[in-house]
């Protein structure tokens, strides 16, 4: 009878233990669900849960370096429209002058080199993607549209490429001889406003590419918030919940010691008592 109570008593003691193991667990993760043994539905719907959040979460982070390059590209296709104004201050200055005048021939000069310095500041960007959406693919190789992620189901965005160089197929700005006539400066100033006029354009669908960006990222952002509430949802606890079940469960190993207390004690009395 008392081996009885007493494996009794070890069994409550065991279990009370191993209950306090898991809610203090719970207290300091604040999952309820810890494995599979748990829950095991819940444990699998809240990893699949998880799971999707995660690649929603790397899908964002695709698509936040994506519209990195976009930014770049836009604030180095202003910088382009500033050269552009600062070349036609200079080429209505040379008009001024007269031929020959090497006033006229320097102005005509800087006209030449502001126009270079717009190609090193598109084909010198820092930000290989930005550059790619900018450049020539004829000098370079990986210029062009950017493909990017941006659905769980395989669904594709394209950014178009705005190429905004001064060559033939960028903004068609080509150089000036520095001994033009007022005619042919003045066809380079109305090239000038066609090239402005274009990188307008390209320039204003770049913008429309970054909104629809900024849409997905706004989508994904909420969709990977749902999957990883979810998941909270499955495998979170209450944590004042878990509190109060864990004071149940040291009375339970309080009472189970005490009992194994008092068998022990009545088991010397008896033993007294036989001798």
């Amino acid at each position: 009878m008392i081996s009885s109570t007493v494996n009794g008593s070890l069994r409550d003691l065991s279990k009370a233990g191993k209950s306090a193991t898991r809610l203090g667990q719970q207290l300091i993760t604040g999952k309820k669900v810890q494995s599979p043994a748990d829950n095991p539905a819940a444990w699998l719907q809240a990893g699949r849960a998880q799971s999707t959040a995660g690649l929603l979460d790397a899908i964002h982070a695709g698509l936040n370096e994506l519209a990195t390059n976009i930014q770049v590209a836009d604030t180095t296709m202003q910088a382009v429209g500033r050269d552009l104004g600062t070349m036609q201050s200079q080429l209505e200055e040379a008009l001024k002058h007269p031929a020959g005048d090497p006033v006229r021939q320097q102005l005509v000069a800087s006209f030449n080199s502001t126009r270079q310095q717009i190609d090193d500041l598109v084909n010198g960007t820092s930000q290989a993607g930005a550059r790619n959406l900018m450049t020539d693919p004829a000098s370079n190789p990986q210029a062009g549209d950017i493909q990017a992620l941006v659905g769980l189901t395989g669904e594709m965005k394209i950014v178009h490429a705005q190429q905004v160089d001064t060559g033939k197929t960028g903004l068609q700005v080509p150089d000036v001889p520095v001994d033009a006539t007022d005619s042919q400066l003045q066809a380079a100033l109305a090239n000038l406003k066609t090239a402005e006029q274009t990188l307008a354009a390209r320039r204003n669908g770049l913008a429309a590419d970054a909104g629809d960006i900024s849409r997905y990222l706004d989508r994904g952002t909420r969709v990977s918030g749902f999957y990883q509430a979810q998941a909270e949802s499955l495998t979170g606890g209450d944590p004042n919940e878990a509190a109060v079940e864990l004071q149940s469960v040291n009375v339970q190993q309080s009472l189970a010691l005490q009992s194994l207390a008092s068998i022990s004690t009545n088991r010397s009395a008896l033993l007294e008592l036989l001798q």
